[in-house]
């Protein structure tokens, strides 16, 4: 090692001067990438660390998009790793809790890069914002778990706290160290992707216009309710779990919908058109009847169609539909979400 490199002895000193200054918790974690530094650059396995070069710290770490996933996945082992034995034995809790933050993603990041799991760049994208998303909600579990203060964006919820992290990523293009090879840790946790909601992180107000609510079949459209059904928008579990309540149960109308379009169109429910434009336009109509209850059920006000009844309820639906051609989305490819409804058509009430 160099001889400007920082001793066993200079770090620890380091580390007493700031546990005896006047910090506060914020300025505390600003320490974060500087005491990382200098731990890798004794700890890495005699793998070299200029300090100056590393100034700037890996935490959090950029949300994957389409720009920066190619870096995300070839330079994984060019970018930092936080080791146990290069980080405090004792104290600060919270450049361990970041340390480890960044360990995961970045393992998680080669499951979904190298091993199989995704195929093919929407897939490996998907899993990989899955990947980071779970590595930070870890963290602010973390966070939440102690007696000191939380990191800013824990505190938000949703899509706010994921693009607060997103905002204060100091390296969204995932460009790695020069001249550094990670050691390999593996995860202290088990990551799963779910391929289920791949493609499926749709605004809620985006979904809204896109799909609800959802046009009545008719004659004109039903070949394309039928032929299209997994080109158009599906609404899973994941949808934001939070203040987005009148999205899911929107989202959830759609998913119904468009499971019993499919049990009409092609589960022998019905025979020729009559028979299956019938079944589509019960299904269309339980859909919605069952979204209707679900909105009176809230303290909110109802969606302007439920305060109807009868031929007008069914009438203001088809007006405001968006899609009334029932038209595929570009490019998407819907997940198989089983409805948490069972749909039964009645053939006399055609």
């Amino acid at each position: 090692m160099s001889s400007h490199s920082p001793s066993q002895s200079n770090l620890a000193q380091i580390f007493i001067s700031l546990q005896e200054r006047s910090y506060s918790i914020m300025e505390m974690k600003t320490t974060f990438s500087i005491i990382l530094i200098l731990q890798l650059t004794l700890g890495a396995e005699g793998r070299n660390i200029d300090p100056p070069v590393q100034l700037e710290p890996y935490f959090p770490p950029a949300k994957p998009s389409l720009e920066n996933l190619n870096a995300v996945c070839v330079h994984g082992n060019g970018r930092p790793r936080y080791p146990a034995s290069c980080l405090p034995s004792s104290g600060y809790g919270y450049i361990r809790r970041a340390g480890t933050a960044v360990n995961r993603v970045e393992a998680w990041f080669s499951q979904c890069c190298q091993r199989g799991v995704a195929q093919g760049d929407q897939q490996i994208l998907c899993c990989a914002k899955q990947a980071w998303e779970t590595a930070l909600s870890h963290f602010c579990i973390e966070e939440h778990g102690t007696m000191t203060l939380v990191h800013e964006c824990c505190e938000k919820k949703g899509e706010e706290r994921w693009n607060c992290f997103e905002k204060q990523a100091p390296n969204p293009s995932y460009q790695p160290l020069s001249g550094y090879t990670a050691p390999v840790i593996p995860p202290d946790r088990i990551f799963t992707w779910d391929p289920n909601t791949w493609g499926q992180r749709i605004n809620p107000d985006v979904m809204l216009g896109l799909s609800f609510p959802p046009a009545r079949p008719s004659v004109n459209n039903l070949k394309a309710a039928c032929l299209y059904g997994s080109g158009r928008p599906r609404y899973p579990a994941s949808f934001p779990s939070s203040s987005y309540a009148y999205a899911r149960r929107a989202g959830k109308a759609v998913n119904r919908l468009e499971s019993w379009l499919g049990q009409c169109c092609y589960g022998r429910l019905a025979r020729g058109a009559a028979q299956i434009l019938c079944c589509a336009e019960q299904a269309w109509e339980t859909a919605l009847a069952h979204f209707c209850i679900e909105e009176y059920s809230t303290k909110t006000l109802a969606h302007e169609c439920c305060e109807k009844k009868g031929k007008e309820r069914w009438n203001c639906f088809e007006r405001q539909a968006p899609n009334p051609s029932y038209k595929p989305l570009s490019g998407y490819i819907a997940p198989i979400i089983k409805p948490d409804r069972i749909f039964t058509w009645k053939p006399n009430a055609c």
